[in-house]
């Protein structure tokens, strides 16, 4: 992807923390504006 790389310490519930902790800076990495929309599924197979 184009983000940043985080590693994973535990179970993948996590991913909540790692999207609050790198979204900006990965969307500001590759100078992408603030004008989106994040969306989330609880579907386990994604």
């Amino acid at each position: 992807g184009l983000g940043n790389l985080v590693k994973i310490n535990g179970i993948m519930a996590a991913d909540v923390h790692i999207l609050n902790e790198n979204l900006d800076k990965s969307l500001l990495k590759i100078d992408w504006k603030n004008d989106f929309i994040f969306q989330r599924t609880n579907d386990p197979k994604h």
